[in-house]
């Protein structure tokens, strides 16, 4: 009874700094200079780190498993759970679910990248707003099939390791509460976007490649704990930072033409 009353109570605060930060915005929107919409910005995250500690939703976390020779099962699967002991669809789609699921940004640091239904997944984010950042092998750009060129191609940056040297992560953030707050203040925005979102960490032995998925024994873990999404977060700016920006040099027409299965892309 107790617990109830104070999910209740905690409900009820966080309505209140709902309507309170409602109407701060509008306030703002019509008569605050920059400085004072920082202020007012910062006081947001603030209020939200506050509430969060307070009111901290249980840390969780998930492991796929991908195994040799799988079964993939006919049709398009709508559940992650499938009846049959190994399924590479239902097991690549649980990945996908977590892209579909990402609000604000997405940082990709992998060796490699030619899947073509996560390909799908990463566009459809990239077309709904979520901010994606790209880091991956030089090296690997020129292998056939890979996607990063089409993506490079869209408007998502790409950065590269320098030579003679290799990019051997395979790890994705979404929504990493670092990087949303600065894209924000980048942007000068008044409230911040971390409400109702959830920042994740994916990482493991996967390549988001076919092979991957439907060959290889592979995992994929995912979790929630916010100090390891933080230092993956400073794990990729790191590389961000030291990587060499991909430009049109990098580039063919055949890389942008050509998927990982020998067929055109248009």
């Amino acid at each position: 009874m107790l617990r109830e009353f104070e999910i209740i109570i905690g409900y009820l605060e966080l309505c209140f700094l709902q309507f309170f930060l409602d109407w701060l915005r509008a306030l703002a929107d019509r008569w605050m200079p920059v400085f004072i919409l920082s202020a007012v910005h910062s006081g947001s995250v603030v209020l939200y780190t506050l509430w969060s500690k307070v009111y901290r939703e249980p840390e969780w976390s998930d492991v796929v498993i991908f195994n040799e020779q799988p079964n993939s099962c006919p049709g398009i699967h709508t559940d992650p759970v499938c009846r049959k002991r190994i399924c590479e669809s239902c097991r690549t789609n649980r990945l996908i679910h977590y892209i579909n699921q990402a609000k604000h940004t997405i940082d990709l640091a992998h060796l490699t990248f030619s899947h073509r239904a996560i390909y799908v997944a990463v566009v459809a984010a990239h077309d709904r707003g979520v901010r994606i950042r790209i880091v991956t092998d030089s090296q690997m750009l020129s292998v056939r099939g890979s996607v990063i060129h089409r993506l490079w191609s869209l408007g998502v940056p790409v950065h590269t390791a320098p030579a003679r040297t290799m990019m051997h992560h395979k790890f994705v953030i979404f929504d990493g509460q670092r990087r949303i707050i600065q894209l924000e203040r980048e942007q000068q925005k008044t409230f911040t976007g971390l409400w109702g979102s959830r920042g994740l960490v994916m990482t493991g032995s996967l390549n988001w490649t076919k092979q991957g998925t439907a060959s290889n024994y592979e995992n994929a873990v995912i979790c929630s704990n916010s100090k390891s999404i933080d230092l993956y977060q400073q794990a990729f700016e790191e590389l961000w930072r030291n990587f060499n920006p991909m430009s049109s040099d990098d580039v063919t027409y055949e890389d942008l033409r050509v998927n990982n299965y020998g067929k055109n892309l248009y």
